[in-house]
């Protein structure tokens, strides 16, 4: 991971990193952040019920790092929040050494919703106003209570008292699975169609999205993202921030159980990046461009299926001559603009389906292979400026533009989407790899092999268009969607440009590659075989 920040914050000095955690994973939030701030990179802290994590040597050592050096304002560098009735930031307790540090953001009102007068920032660790006074408080009524160890006394101090026993909050376990839980509903913040518990299951598309509402709502949108182990650690302004921006390998599969499921792959090893070599995933449960969470059950794979449901797809989209050497050696002038044709949904396969090739393909020799980047859109996009189009990107995948050269050139009336439209003749997959975690799709390999022998071998570096670019021209006075899939080109290598020129025949076998993402391996079949969606 610190690789992956390292990039980012290279990448995007103009954003602060701020880690984000609740309960425990703000103590690690806390741990983790002295650790970047030696190594130079100046982050912000924001917790929710964290718990005391040490004594106050490193609680001092905590305060001049991020707190006394701000002067206890909204924007300090630690904003520990905490609220009436949370027993967590009193634990673990002071008799064993453990105490508080400052940063501290006291929400006193127990109910909805809170007014600004309700919330307090703190002075220091133990400010009258915050949680480590109404603690101290309510033992003080402990101690009053125990010097009244007889009847006659206890029942004088019940009168006069009106039975307002006061319990410290620390040993209010009931509050455990109340106010520690539910610090996001006690906020106002709202989810629909999911409870508190929820909310706060760290890893959830759910928490993810709350945190930063309550980040923009509170102060100001943190430009945050990326989900770890309760922490959130990644650059993304807060009017970009979406879902899918996890780091995902998704795939759609049917499992040994016999039900199709979306999920995120589970790779073998460290240095494994292909997708078709996946046995087993993650489940995921919710919509894949919208609130989704990634289950702890685990599922096997019997076999990938195409990476997008034919529901979850609106348009498939393709580039032509968008690789400088492929137009060379189609003998075509580079184009000016992106050359843009459209291919049916019923084209998409899977990246181990046949290819079926139609009676009217069968007619005459052409039919050709065309190794493909593909990106997926994650969110609606319109007039989208090249600078931020990679934010609405979802992913990539690998893909082959099976083409017709005869149907697309001369019989297809000067249009070529019929000579590409065919049935199952954009196999593609085997997977959707996240665009957080194929930062540049300019620096790839792609390639394809016929039957065992390369045939394809380049970079994506060698567009004209690069994907950027593509989506920036393609958003310009149209809107694209969230499954619109676009396939941008292939590199030179295709059948119609060698001589003489290479077909492929029935039962020839292509294997399309990208790297950090995988292959498609895919069988030429006349007339025997549907594709599956």
């Amino acid at each position: 991971m610190l690789d992956i920040l390292q990039d980012l914050i290279d990448q995007h000095p103009e954003y602060r990193l701020t880690l984000v955690g609740h309960s425990l994973g703000g103590a690690v939030a806390a741990l983790a952040a002295l650790d970047f701030h030696a190594k130079g990179w100046n982050p912000q802290v924001t917790t929710f019920g964290e718990p005391r994590i040490g004594n106050q040597a490193l609680m001092d050592y905590i305060d001049d790092t991020f707190v006394n050096q701000t002067r206890y304002n909204a924007n300090h560098g630690y904003r520990r929040v905490t609220h009436i009735d949370d027993p967590v930031p009193s634990l673990p307790l002071s008799e064993w050494g453990y105490t508080m540090h400052g940063g501290e953001i006291y929400i006193s009102k127990p109910d909805l919703p809170p007014t600004e007068e309700d919330v307090h920032l703190c002075e220091g660790d133990h400010d009258p106003r915050c949680i480590a006074a109404a603690d101290t408080a309510s033992n003080n009524s402990i101690s009053r209570l125990e010097l009244r160890a007889d009847t006659k006394s206890f029942k004088k101090w019940w009168l006069e008292s009106k039975g307002a026993l006061e319990i410290p909050a620390r040993f209010q376990a009931w509050q455990h699975v109340f106010a520690h839980r539910d610090y996001f509903w006690r906020l106002g913040l709202k989810c629909g169609g999911f409870s508190s518990h929820d909310v706060l299951n760290v890893g959830s598309g759910v928490y993810l999205e709350l945190t930063l509402a309550f980040a923009k709502q509170i102060f100001n949108g943190s430009e945050i993202l990326l989900i770890k182990q309760g922490i959130l650690l990644e650059f993304i302004p807060s009017r970009s921030i979406s879902i899918q921006a996890w780091n995902l390998r998704l795939i759609r599969f049917l499992a040994k159980d016999g039900r199709t499921y979306y999920g995120d792959a589970i790779l073998s090893g460290p240095g494994v990046t292909d997708l078709a070599r996946a046995t087993q995933a993650h489940v995921i449960r919710g919509d894949i461009f919208g609130k989704y969470e990634i289950t702890d059950q685990i599922a096997d794979v019997r076999l990938l299926l195409a990476p997008l449901a034919r529901e979850d797809v609106k348009t498939v989209r393709c580039l032509g001559l968008n690789y400088e050497q492929h137009a060379k050696e189609s003998k075509m002038p580079l184009p000016k603009y992106p050359v843009l044709f459209y291919k049916p949904v019923t084209a998409l396969t899977g990246p181990f389906e046949n290819v079926p090739v139609a009676a009217p393909a069968q007619e005459v020799e052409g039919l050709d292979y065309e190794c493909e980047l593909v990106a997926i859109v994650g969110k609606e996009a319109r007039d989208v400026p090249e600078s931020k189009a990679l934010d609405y990107v979802m992913g990539y995948a690998v893909g082959n533009d099976v083409s017709h050269r005869e149907w697309q050139l001369k019989r297809g009336g000067g249009q070529w989407a019929l000579g590409k439209g065919f049935d199952g003749w954009a196999p593609f997959g085997p997977g959707i790899v996240s665009s957080r975690l194929i930062t540049d799709p300019q620096a790839l390999r792609i390639s394809t092999k016929l039957n065992g022998m390369s045939v394809q071998d380049s970079s994506t570096r060698d567009m004209i268009f690069g994907v950027a670019k593509t989506i920036s021209f393609l958003s310009q006075g149209t809107t694209l969607l969230p499954g619109d899939v676009i396939f941008t080109g292939t590199p030179q290598g295709v059948g119609s440009g060698r001589s003489p020129p290479l077909w492929l025949k029935d039962g020839d076998i292509v294997e399309v590659s990208l790297e950090e993402v995988g292959t498609c391996t895919n069988k030429v079949d006349y007339l025997k075989s549907r594709p599956k969606l």
